[in-house]
């Protein structure tokens, strides 16, 4: 019998190796990802459409207490099916593999309002609008003063003269709704140099005013508004700010 030559058996050797790790990863990944699922079947909100029927979508709660287990930007989950309808369930090919990426955010999408009360004194707020002073023209009450019309993204800066608690939102009205923004970012600071960001947020389109509402009140000093232009650009007027103490 002719033996087996010193290059095919590495090249066997090779491939057992690389077959056994990639069984060992998949089962490593896919019991981990059983057991994070599992964990999550008691969160599961609703597997059903408006009408009752059902939906290829899932709704997942999580609760409060688990959020900082979040820490990574994306996740690799194994979903075994275990049940099809109309067909045959291959036991080959049951397993399928979920990217969930996640992304923090603070700001409620789509805002039409903001809970709290609308802070009346505004009498000590600056802002500075693009890296200029803008003074007080935000805070004056006149809806026809403004700086200057600006297609670009607009960064606006306001000082509320010392911290204040239970922020809930803001509210941005324009020239006219052809002059609104089509998103915001917004970051907050108590010091004004080191800010945190509370997410980005679009905004109603050719809609004036605009609300940005947050899902936990904050405490802050200073509103950084990173402005993007929808229409004919950003021609902002008024800047008010809700509170929900």
């Amino acid at each position: 019998m002719k033996r087996m030559s010193l290059q095919w058996r590495l090249t066997c050797i090779t491939t057992l190796c690389i077959a056994i790790i990639c069984g060992c990863l998949t089962m490593f990944v896919y019991k981990n990802g059983v057991h994070y699922i599992d964990s999550l079947q008691d969160a599961v909100e609703s597997q059903w459409d408006e009408k009752g029927n059902k939906s290829d979508e899932i709704y997942i709660s999580i609760p409060d207490d688990k959020w900082d287990e979040f820490a990574d930007d994306s996740y690799l989950l194994p979903l075994k099916i275990i049940s099809v309808s109309n067909a045959e369930l291959s036991e080959g090919h049951s397993l399928a593999y979920l990217v969930v990426n996640t992304a923090f955010t603070n700001c409620v999408e789509g805002a039409t309002s903001v809970e709290g009360t609308l802070v009346s004194d505004r009498s000590s707020w600056t802002a500075t609008y693009k890296g200029a002073d803008a003074g007080r023209v935000f805070f004056d009450g006149n809806n026809r003063s403004y700086i200057s019309q600006d297609r670009s993204n607009v960064e606006l800066i306001v000082d509320l003269s010392k911290e204040c608690t239970g922020i809930s939102g803001f509210r941005l009205t324009h020239y006219g709704s052809w002059y609104s923004c089509s998103s915001a970012t917004v970051s907050i600071s108590v010091d004004g140099e080191s800010y945190m960001n509370q997410g980005s947020v679009s905004l109603p389109s050719y809609s004036s005013p605009q609300y940005i509402r947050f899902y936990e009140n904050v405490n802050a000093r200073y509103l950084k508004l990173d402005l993007a232009p929808g229409g004919y650009g950003v021609v902002l007027t008024e800047f008010d700010m809700y509170q929900n103490n």
